[in-house]
């Protein structure tokens, strides 16, 4: 800072700073809206304040060496050097000037002002001065003001060298500050790029802490730790939809910017709202996508494969009643839907395909989902091959329901199709243990291929999710919603299968909505159930994305008779690394905004948000 060498800034103490306050002739009002300057206190300071060279409080002390600032609510003059003018955020960010940088490296040197006026006649890089309120909102410390901004001349600022796992002083000291990292980080979430142009990056891939460890463990919790310390979001200055699409480099249907790509060079602000922290880009990043998965190598006599479709409604049948309460909204994204399903699951050959999440209208018969997309793999290939099994849509109210679709050429259906649901579930004190209120029915089949007796059961779930609460002794902080109602069901199934099907080998297979760490996992397991794709491929196998970190929620349950014909499985990463932007939607995610057209397409890649589960076994 340019200045007299008498004059220095000076900490402003809570006693000065009741004494400027009682220089002001109104109230002082704060909110908790960081968007709406309008709906700030109007603050008229001491002219005296907006005097280039007076007395001034640093940004450090402002920032403080905690979360929160010391100086809520208390009105203050800074002088400090703008580094990025922000005008859909509301304000600008200014930094210390190097040379009134403080010795501790837990204060941040850097703070956002949110301006009640035109953000005229500023630029980046201008020595200013400003007075306003002290504020916290939504995790961010920054000034409100509603006072003339004078420029002081020009000042140069130091950016900061960021690097993830941030665990030496953590994001706070970083707040409102340019930073840079020389470090080539992991794209780790894409799920909000078009909503709201964010990207979630980290040090390496995360996973979610109960797939890899017990909930309530020390593992756990140190996981849990590690992540948060090792991700940040990239976003632009926008609070809203961005400018632009192409943020972080093209993307489109045959080269996206999926989970696990790199991106490097990244220089911006760091800024928390929404309690979060994010760097604010203000030079573009270089990306490098990740490849796309080919189809992992098929060892076997017979292919079982299990999918969550994402909601395959087809309206009415007859190409109208769109859009349906779930999936496509009007005929021609579920066409796209569709025919991105059937490439899925021709791909992956499937002798046995379980179903998650198909429309609930079997009844329904040829207008059915279930028979038209067995059509639909008919006709792709010309044959009349496929077959398939589903319940009653009266079994149960919910809208989705599972089903199974088999080669009628190369299997058969052995024995009556049995469902399993509240009426034939095993009962304790507290009811059903399978509850079909919550838990869709499990749709069960022995098989054996033609011409053989070597029978085996497939018995296809889809677990009550994580979403919805169902009651402060089911939820659980840790394991998500309704866990003792997984759990529960999860004890259930393997009892009556084991009754059921005694002596047979049996594959539960579907989207049990539970990390491999988790009661409802652990309770098959105590039954004797080998969560197959784990016990060949290691812990860090997954299906599902979500907040950044990664973990299996679909699967391929083996007890040991079935186990021991395993030849091989995995998982497909065609989905849940993807970005969501991709899906067959014609509009962009939470947007009545058409996608670019590069975006659309009918191949495998994001036909919905869970990975296909594959196991392929020996009948000899």
């Amino acid at each position: 800072m340019q200045t007299s060498p008498l004059i220095r800034k000076v900490a402003l103490t809570p006693v000065l700073a009741i004494a400027l306050i009682s220089l002001i002739a109104c109230d002082s009002q704060t909110t908790t809206d960081s968007s709406s300057p309008s709906n700030q206190t109007t603050l008229v300071p001491p002219s005296a304040d907006n005097a280039c060279g007076t007395e001034a409080t640093f940004i450090s002390e402002i920032q403080g060496n905690s979360d929160a600032s010391p100086l809520v609510d208390q009105s203050v003059s800074i002088e400090a050097s703008i580094t990025t003018v922000a005008p859909n955020l509301n304000g600008l960010f200014v930094q210390e000037e190097a040379e009134d940088i403080d010795d501790d490296p837990m204060t941040s040197e850097g703070l956002f002002v949110l301006i009640e006026q035109a953000l005229t006649d500023i630029e980046i890089g201008q020595l200013v001065r400003i007075t306003g309120v002290v504020q916290e909102v939504e995790g961010r410390t920054q000034m409100m003001s509603n006072s003339s901004i004078t420029v002081c001349g020009t000042a140069s600022i130091e950016s900061a060298l960021f690097e993830l796992p941030n665990s030496a002083i953590g994001f706070e000291a970083y707040e409102g500050m340019v930073v840079q990292t020389s470090q080539s980080w992991v794209i780790n979430s894409t799920h909000n790029i078009s909503r709201f142009g964010e990207l979630g990056v980290s040090s390496e891939l995360l996973f979610t802490p109960t797939h890899l460890f017990r909930p309530g463990s020390s593992e756990a919790a140190d996981q849990a730790m590690t992540n948060r310390l090792s991700r940040i979001i990239l976003d632009d200055f926008n609070a809203e939809a961005p400018d632009r699409l192409d943020l972080y480099g093209e993307i489109d249907s045959t080269s996206s910017l999926r989970i696990g790509s790199r991106i490097s060079s990244v220089q911006g602000i760091l800024d928390e709202t929404f309690n979060t922290y994010r760097i604010r880009l203000t030079e573009s990043p270089l990306t490098e996508p990740a490849l796309r998965p080919d189809l992992p190598t098929v060892e076997g006599d017979i292919v079982i494969a299990a999918f969550n479709v994402l909601n395959l409604f087809n309206g009415d049948g007859q190409n109208g009643e769109f859009p349906t309460d779930r999936g496509a909204k009007n005929v021609d994204d579920f066409a796209r839907q569709q025919t991105k399903i059937v490439n899925a699951i021709l791909q992956l050959s499937p002798d046995i395909i379980g179903l998650n999440e198909i429309e609930n209208d079997a009844d329904q018969g040829e207008l059915s989902a279930v028979f038209q997309l067995t059509q639909a793999l008919n006709s792709a290939i010309d044959s009349d091959v496929f077959d398939y099994l589903a319940y009653d849509s009266a079994i149960n109210g919910a809208s989705i329901a599972n089903a199974i679709i088999y080669r009628k050429d190369k299997i058969e259906a052995i024995g009556e199709t049995k469902v399993l649901t509240s009426e034939n579930s095993a009962s304790d004190g507290q009811g059903p243990l399978f509850f079909t209120e919550k838990s869709r029915p499990a749709i069960t089949q022995a098989f054996a291929p033609i011409g053989t007796n070597n029978a085996f059961v497939v018995s296809v779930n889809h677990l009550k999710s994580k979403g919805s609460p169902c009651g402060e002794d089911d939820d659980s902080d840790e394991q998500g919603n309704c866990n003792l109602t997984r759990t529960r069901a999860a004890q259930g199934l393997a009892q009556w299968l084991d009754q059921t099907y005694a002596g047979l080998p049996v594959f539960i297979i579907g989207d049990l909505n539970s990390y491999a760490q988790e009661d409802p996992i652990q309770a098959l397991r105590t039954s004797g159930y080998t969560d197959v794709i784990r016990n060949l491929h290691g812990a860090q196998t997954y299906t599902y994305s979500f907040r950044g970190q990664l973990g299996a929620l679909d699967y391929v349950m083996a007890n040991e008779p079935a186990n021991d014909m395993v030849v091989s499985a995995f998982e497909w990463h065609i989905n849940a690394a993807e970005p969501r932007v991709l899906d067959y939607n014609s509009t962009l995610p939470n947007s009545d905004e058409p996608k670019p057209d590069s975006w659309l397409s009918e191949n495998v890649f994001r036909s919905s948000d869970h990975d296909p589960v594959v196991v392929a076994i020996s009948v000899e």
